[in-house]
């Protein structure tokens, strides 16, 4: 067969695999795949929240992150997805937060760390963070939030903030035409992890540099208020749970 009848053959399955999949009303439904980074951040921030009926929730998120770990020992977006050092490192952080004393969890940690290992990222408290930032280089968009979480999570501890990047949060005060001026290395679609994160390093860090400690004391409040107001009906920035 001819390489223009074999595309024109998988066309045609294709073709015949969405119709089938149309509803009777003729449109197509759908739902968001199930995500082991998504669940991660989720159980993380309802333990943070501290309320005692979220604790079925997140035991049973803990229990399907344990049930899907990768063959490889990682973690992929979804569980039919290739394991990947982003979502390994959220689900490492959670597991390690909301997991304790509990043996499936400590054997999870164990094999995580092996395969974060071979991805060239150490958890050695001296070298995760420079190991970390080496892997994501100049895009702070992962690195800075995944550190921070490590920090939230006690997998890090607090006085490694001083060398995690201080994403500069005070600028989204600044009219958005001006990020490029100042070479924000932070997308624009990721302002809600550069307000946050940004405070959160700020907050953590023990030493300022006395002008700019000032400036982003005062831009605390404005940014959070600006925070609040780009939150979309449904609560999830982005619709995303990170």
């Amino acid at each position: 067969m001819s390489d223009k009848k074999h595309l024109k053959v998988q066309y045609n399955t294709l073709i015949d695999l969405l119709l089938k999949e149309q509803n009777q009303e003729g449109f197509w439904t759908g739902r968001l795949s199930s995500s082991a980074l998504a669940t991660a951040v989720a159980i993380t921030a309802l333990k943070i929240k501290g309320v005692s009926d979220y604790k079925a929730k997140i035991e049973k998120g803990l229990e399907w992150l344990l049930h899907h770990l990768n063959d490889d020992g990682g973690f992929g977006d979804t569980p039919e997805s290739q394991s990947n050092v982003s979502t390994s490192l959220l689900c490492y952080a959670a597991i390690n937060y909301c997991g304790k004393e509990n043996i499936r969890s400590e054997q999870a940690l164990k094999v995580l760390e092996h395969y974060l290992l071979t991805q060239n990222i150490s958890l050695n408290p001296e070298t995760i963070t420079s190991s970390v930032l080496k892997h994501y280089g100049n895009d702070y968009t992962f690195s800075v939030p995944i550190l921070s979480m490590l920090v939230v999570c006690g997998v890090m501890e607090e006085k490694s903030c001083r060398y995690i990047p201080q994403l500069p949060f005070e600028f989204i005060l600044l009219p958005s035409s001006w990020y490029s001026f100042f070479n924000l290395r932070v997308v624009s679609y990721a302002l809600p992890a550069l307000i946050a994160m940004g405070i959160f390093i700020y907050e953590k860090r023990k030493r300022h540099n006395p002008l700019m400690g000032l400036i982003r004391k005062n831009s605390i409040q404005p940014a959070l208020k600006k925070l609040a107001g780009i939150v979309p009906k449904s609560g999830g920035f982005l619709e995303a749970t990170p």
